[in-house]
């Protein structure tokens, strides 16, 4: 192995570690029974590794702030949250004695789970945002010819069914008794 791939493994293992303990904590405090937050999110695929601590107390301020923003309409007081909130997660879980912090880096780890998870729908919508209006025009161009396509079609239909409300009234006109010699010339003017 190389010291590389040695020095992630560490990360990895930090961070789940972090990840466990904080849980852990917050479990016995709050819930005080066992939780299943890694079990929730283990099976997740992320594309990079572990999220550092630098970017999980960013989250968690960011989400803190707006969610104060959103309660106070105050930017002030969610400036001073976000500040509180990137403080306390960027703390170490292991010199803590409250919970604030690991609810805080939580907080921060679900919201780029969230985030990681919703890359491949948001890029989506993007792409369809900017290859839209190609696209948009190709589809109205393949509309009106399919609009066309339908109108001629139902025109069809109409003619072969007035030709064939008109077969229907001449053959139960016709009778056995007749000659027919009338009717079939009748029908030959007609198919010509």
């Amino acid at each position: 192995l190389s010291s590389e791939e040695i020095s992630n493994m560490e990360k990895v293992v930090l961070a789940s570690t972090q990840e466990r303990l904080d849980m852990k904590r917050v479990a016995e405090l709050l819930l005080e029974r066992e939780s299943n937050y890694s079990e929730q999110w283990g099976n997740i695929e992320t594309t990079s590794g572990p999220p550092s601590t630098g970017s999980i107390a960013l989250a968690a301020a960011i989400v803190t702030a707006l969610a104060t923003d959103l309660f106070s309409h105050s930017w002030s007081i969610s400036f001073i949250i976000f500040v509180l909130a990137f403080v306390i997660a960027s703390g170490d879980p292991l010199d803590e004695e409250g919970i604030a912090g690991s609810i805080a880096r939580i907080v921060g780890r679900t919201t780029l789970k969230s985030i990681d998870v919703a890359k491949p729908k948001i890029r989506a919508v993007a792409r369809a945002a900017v290859i839209g209006e190609a696209e948009l025009a190709s589809l109205m161009t393949n509309l009106g010819a399919l609009e066309q396509e339908n109108y001629d079609l139902r025109s069809s239909v109409q003619s072969y069914l007035r030709e064939d409300d008109y077969f229907r009234s001449s053959v139960q006109s016709y009778s056995i008794e007749d000659d027919g010699v009338n009717q079939r010339e009748e029908y030959k003017s007609w198919w010509n």
